[in-house]
């Protein structure tokens, strides 16, 4: 049995999305080196103005996004429809583009 704390991150890149109440998601993610790796790889010359954000939509595609600073997170997200489906991910913004 481990007596330390929980880890920093399990080296998976993924985004888990938790409703709290009607009207509220908690959303969990990590991204790994790899995975920011190949983002910016795929975005060239656009890499370096491409901003890391949490995009959360619901399934008429209206999207909220928020802009985050670290590739390990959490993140409550409120003023959600109740019985609304949500979808959440993390990506880079740049160009107008997600």
């Amino acid at each position: 049995m481990s007596s330390g704390g929980l880890s920093a991150g399990y080296g998976i890149d993924r985004v888990v999305a938790l409703p709290c109440d009607p009207y509220r998601l908690l959303i969990f993610w990590e991204v790994t080196s790899e995975g920011v790796g190949r983002a910016k790889d795929s975005l060239g010359e656009l890499a370096a103005s491409a901003e890391l954000t949490l995009r959360v939509s619901d399934d008429a595609g209206v999207a909220r996004d928020v802009a985050v600073s670290d590739w390990i997170g959490q993140r409550s997200v409120d003023g959600l429809k109740p019985g609304g489906r949500y979808f959440a991910a993390v990506g880079w913004f740049v160009a107008d583009c997600f």
